[in-house]
């Protein structure tokens, strides 16, 4: 029994300590990152007077804003091990799904909402559906019929991308778009801080909580790390790769 235990403490020691220098190398890449970051700003400061301002910051936390909520997407892909190269080529789908329905002349004469016509918030709607749906097809392929994630999200994305053009025969779409309230939406404060950063705090939040505090979450690293033991372990691998392609695109 003693020996028992005291292997037992010992496991219980090697894991501590593989979590610390985990946590360590975590630290120091986010120190580096932050380091690089002070390295950037103190040298465009230096070009350009304007750059340390408070509009020029809240207009880089707007545009980058975007770009962190598609990279949080693809970190739950990334977990799992997989990849995809089809998220921009879907997102033009969606958007112009979106700027297709604001474009019909019924939209102007619906109710607004804060100063955004009603089928604004509809046509978002639709556009994240679209989204979704486009991205359970590349969900069914990769983790139903096991074809290889990169080659299928290529063609799924090269599709989209494709039936993008039948909107408006590949022209942009501007009709009704000035008017419907959807700038005024990108350009709307919460709490003091433009509506697309709040939007990203708390898909961030929310993502966190799943990835580190729901054992479905926790079902995503352990797929990473190893399928084979996740799946002697009760992970059913094909919902995973499912559910995994449906947030992405949104």
């Amino acid at each position: 029994m003693k020996n028992y235990s005291s292997m037992e403490s010992k496991e219980a020691k090697e894991m501590e300590s593989n979590e610390r220098k985990k946590m360590s190398v975590s630290l120091k890449s986010l120190l580096a990152f932050l380091g690089l970051l002070l390295v950037l700003i103190i040298i465009f400061s230096q070009l350009q007077d304007q750059f340390i301002s408070h509009r020029n910051f809240n207009q880089l936390l707007k545009h980058m804003s975007i770009t962190a909520i598609v990279a949080l997407g693809l970190t739950f892909v990334i977990i799992v091990g997989h990849f995809d190269m089809s998220f921009y080529l879907v997102g033009n789908l969606a958007a112009m799904s979106a700027a297709f329905i604001i474009s019909w002349d019924i939209t102007m004469d619906t109710f607004t909402i804060g100063g955004v016509h009603s089928m604004v918030i509809l046509a978002i709607i639709i556009g994240i559906i679209v989204g979704t749906l486009w991205g359970a097809i590349s969900g069914v392929a990769v983790g139903v019929f096991k074809l290889d994630d990169m080659v299928t999200t290529i063609g799924t994305g090269s599709v989209a991308f494709g039936l993008a053009y039948l909107y408006s025969n590949g022209s942009f779409i501007y009709k009704n778009f000035l008017m419907s309230g959807i700038l005024e939406l990108n350009d709307d404060k919460w709490f003091g801080l433009p509506f697309p950063v709040v939007l990203m705090l708390v898909t961030y939040i929310i993502s966190y909580l799943i990835l580190n505090r729901s054992t479905f979450g926790r079902n995503f690293y352990a797929t990473g790390a190893n399928k084979t033991a996740a799946v002697f372990s009760g992970v059913k691998i094909r919902n995973i790769s499912l559910s995994l392609s449906l947030p992405v695109r949104d």
